[in-house]
C-alpha cells in the first residue's frame, strides 16, 4: 500500500546498539514527520521499516552512499562520546574538513539550524562557512558556537532556517557578542536577512580610517553598526520617509537589537 506524500523505506540488517535480547522484542519510534518500526526477521537480522515525508526525495531506492550518508550525519548528534567522534572522524576525512567546521555542524543539526536530512542545507551551511577568510575563522566559529548553544531551538523552523544561520554567521564575523545574537534571532519573527547584511556591512566599515583608531571595542561596534544602517536607510522607503528625529529613535532601537540583543 502506497500512502500519499509519504516513503516507505525497509531494509534487513543486524543491530549493533545494545538492546534487550530477547527473541520477539519489537521496537517503534516517532521522529520528526515520520515513523520507524524494527523487528525480528531470521537468522538473527532484523527487518527496519520507515514511513516519512517524501518531501524532496527522489522516486526510488536510497544508494548504499546515500543511507551510510545519513548515518553518519544521525551519528554526529548521538550523546554518546565514541559514536558522535567516529562520525566526525569519518566526514572530516571524506569532505576534508577540519574538526572545527564539523563541530560547528554537529551544533547546527543538534539545533535545527540545518535539518540533518538535507544534504543541500548542509553543503550550503559549510560553503558559507567556508567563506569566512581563514585568519578569521577559529574565533568566529567559536562565536558561531556560542550563539547556537544560547539559542532558543523552539523558534527554529523552515521558515527561518536559512536566514538564522546568516545571521549567525554574519554576527560572527562582525564580532557581535554571540549571546545577543542568539537573542535576536530568538526573538525576531522577520526581518534576519537584513540584519545580516547589516552585520556584514559594519564589518566592512570597521577598516574606515575614521573608526580604525577608536581603542574601544564597544564602540567601534555601535559605530560601524549605526553607519550601516544608514548607508542602508534609503534603500527601504518608509525608513527615508521619516523625519529624522523619528530615524533616529529607529535607529537606536535598531543598534539595540542587534548589538544588545534588546
Amino acid at each position: 500500500m502506497r500512502l500519499a506524500d509519504c516513503i516507505n523505506r525497509q531494509v534487513d540488517a543486524r543491530l549493533s546498539w545494545r538492546r534487550s535480547q530477547h527473541p520477539d522484542q519489537l521496537w517503534f519510534f516517532y521522529y520528526e514527520r515520520g515513523f520507524a518500526g524494527i523487528m525480528p526477521v531470521w537468522g538473527g537480522y532484523h527487518r527496519l521499516f520507515f514511513l516519512a515525508d517524501d518531501t524532496g526525495v527522489p522516486d526510488r531506492d536510497p544508494t548504499l552512499p546515500e543511507i551510510q550518508a545519513l548515518k553518519v550525519l544521525a551519528d554526529l548528534k548521538s550523546a554518546d562520546g565514541v559514536v558522535s567522534g567516529r562520525a566526525l572522524t569519518q566526514v572530516a576525512k571524506a569532505l576534508d574538513i577540519d574538526s572545527g567546521e564539523i563541530k560547528v555542524l554537529q551544533n547546527l543539526f543538534r539545533t535545527g539550524v540545518v535539518p540533518e536530512v538535507d544534504t543541500r542545507a548542509s553543503s550550503r551551511a559549510l560553503v558559507r562557512l567556508r567563506s569566512i577568510p581563514a585568519e578569521q575563522r577559529a574565533s568566529a566559529l567559536a562565536r558561531v558556537e556560542d550563539s547556537l548553544a544560547n539559542l532558543n531551538t523552539a523558534k527554529i523552523n523552515a521558515g527561518n532556517r536559512d536566514q538564522a544561520l546568516e545571521a549567525i554567521v554574519s554576527g560572527a564575523q562582525f564580532g557581535a557578542d554571540p549571546k545577543r545574537v542568539a537573542a535576536v534571532v530568538t526573538d525576531w519573527d522577520g526581518g534576519l536577512d537584513g540584519l545580516a547584511r547589516t552585520y556584514d556591512l559594519a564589518r566592512k566599515k570597521m577598516d574606515l580610517p575614521e573608526l580604525r583608531g577608536i581603542a574601544s571595542t564597544d564602540d567601534k561596534l555601535e559605530r560601524s553598526f549605526r553607519m550601516a544602517l544608514r548607508e542602508q536607510r534609503p534603500n527601504a522607503p518608509e525608513l527615508k520617509a521619516l523625519p529624522d528625529s523619528e530615524w533616529a529613535k529607529v535607529e537606536d532601537k535598531m543598534v539595540g537589537c542587534g548589538l544588545k540583543g534588546q
